[in-house]
């Protein structure tokens, strides 16, 4: 057997579904497809879950061995969690309000030692804290001070954010910010209080989860994306705990150079078109490339078109000639 019988005889031929896929472009369309579906798993696992931290409490009001405490105080924590937290107050387990950071006590008898117990579930082994404080001689009046009053709403990059460890915490306690958040919306108001609610107005893609901002991280802000452009209600939180609210304010919208003008096209000069009766009677050679001069005679830019014309008309008469004279 030759090595072309033997080469034809281990060569096979496609299979028609073969060939049509082949000649469909089901295997390219397959590939884009699978790399497609690959990206969007890669774009998935990039985002990843946050860790979850150690349990405890970042912040809270009134803060473990305070004294003097008022004794209408409402009670507002901070915690670091990734389970159930259970709150009581000497034993009595305390209800969240809907802004999920303050605990309403009721009024507290004067110049008491409270416990409030937080318990953390949701994991393997529970974790438990206990804080106290000391009530004083009676209630304390609500302090307009605290209310938010005028509000300036700016913007500022991560990177250019002033902060400590602690407000570090404060930041990343509240949130995952693990798809590209850069962006600070600072919301500065005039009034002064111990700590900021934030809480984002509702938008086409609903509310946020309120904000709690201690008054010792500077001012209360919301870390997103920089193309976004939040509208929140800010509101001040007293000694006492009671909140100030304030109006609706909206972040500056993102600030898009302007595209530099072009300068303005000044005209050519007017062209000089009266001359003497003797060059007016010749044809003068024209300065400008590529066109014909005002100077120039009517007919000297149709002449080079007319004898470009007669040279191809002779062109196709000898071409069609030419099979003629070969027949005779």
């Amino acid at each position: 057997m030759s090595h072309t019988a033997r080469m034809a005889k281990h060569t096979r031929a496609p299979s028609s579904a073969v060939w049509w896929c082949r000649k469909n472009g089901i295997f390219r369309s397959s590939l884009g497809l699978a790399l497609a579906v690959g990206t969007v798993l890669v774009g998935r696992s990039v985002q990843a879950s946050c860790t979850a931290p150690p349990s405890s409490i970042l912040w809270s009001q009134p803060a473990d061995g305070a004294t003097n405490v008022p004794t209408n105080v409402v009670l507002w924590v901070l915690p670091v969690s990734a389970g159930e937290l259970e709150v009581s107050l000497d034993g009595a387990k305390l209800a969240a309000s809907a802004d999920r950071f303050s605990y309403e006590l009721g009024e507290l008898a004067p110049n008491t030692t409270y416990t409030v117990a937080f318990d953390f579930g949701g994991r393997v082994l529970p974790v438990h804290f206990e804080q106290s404080f000391s009530t004083g001689s009676g209630p304390a009046d609500a302090q307009p001070a605290a209310a938010p009053g005028a509000v300036t709403a700016s913007r500022q990059a991560h990177s250019e954010w002033p902060r400590s460890d602690f407000c570090d915490s404060v930041l990343w306690a509240q949130g995952c910010y693990d798809t590209g958040q850069d962006t600070h919306f600072l919301f500065e108001p005039e009034g002064s209080a111990t700590a900021w609610l934030i809480r984002e107005d509702d938008g086409p893609q609903g509310a946020r989860v309120p904000v709690l901002w201690p008054a010792e991280c500077g001012t209360p802000n919301l870390f997103a994306h920089s193309s976004e452009q939040p509208c929140v209600t800010l509101s001040g939180i007293d000694r006492a705990g009671i909140l100030h609210k304030g109006q609706s304010v909206c972040a500056p919208e993102v600030a898009v150079a302007e595209p530099a003008m072009a300068p303005p096209i000044e005209p050519p000069p007017p062209l000089d078109v009266t001359t003497s009766p003797s060059a007016a009677s010749s044809a003068t050679a024209s300065p400008h490339v590529g066109g014909c001069s005002l100077r120039t005679s009517p007919t000297s830019c149709t002449r080079p078109l007319l004898g470009a014309l007669l040279v191809l008309a002779l062109a196709v008469s000898r071409r069609r000639s030419a099979p003629a004279a070969h027949a005779r």
